[in-house]
């Protein structure tokens, strides 16, 4: 049995093939072209040899190309959004520190409040940061408030 695709030596059917790249990649549509890509490898590409044409090629390896610029893209502003996440955090923790140490300071005296400072410097954990802010009212000294902040 002959195969309606083949014709005299393929050019028929390699030119209707080109042809309708063409008007293809002038879409853009990703969809579409990777419908046709399919289509083609699964049918037409076997009947007419199984190699792709090489506009077919360049148009697969434009996408590719965008696909991963794009998911590049993605995991840039991922980043960013994850930078922005633990600088707001640090600024918490850092705005914390500074309340807790200026409470310190007003109770206490200067000297606690700085010497705080250097205690809450190491501190990340927020639970740990209140737990001090709860120091700040239960202790009766700046050097019992000290004593119990450096318990961990």
């Amino acid at each position: 049995r002959t195969s309606r695709w083949r014709y005299a030596d393929g050019n028929l059917a390699r030119g209707a093939l080109a042809r309708a790249v063409a008007l293809i990649s002038e879409e853009d549509d990703q969809e579409l072209w990777l419908s046709f890509v399919a289509w083609y490898g699964g049918i037409l590409g076997p009947r007419l040899g199984g190699q792709l044409p090489a506009l077919m090629n360049d148009k697969e390896t434009t996408m590719l190309a965008e696909t991963l610029q794009e998911w590049e893209e993605e995991k840039i502003d991922e980043g960013r959004r994850e930078g922005l996440r633990a600088g707001r955090q640090e600024g918490r923790q850092e705005g914390q520190r500074e309340v807790l140490c200026s409470l310190a300071g007003q109770r206490f005296g200067a000297a606690t409040g700085t010497e705080l400072a250097t205690v809450l410097a190491d501190i990340e954990d927020a639970s740990e940061l209140a737990r001090i802010g709860t120091l700040i009212i239960d202790c009766g000294s700046g050097q019992e408030l000290l004593a119990r902040a450096r318990l961990r």
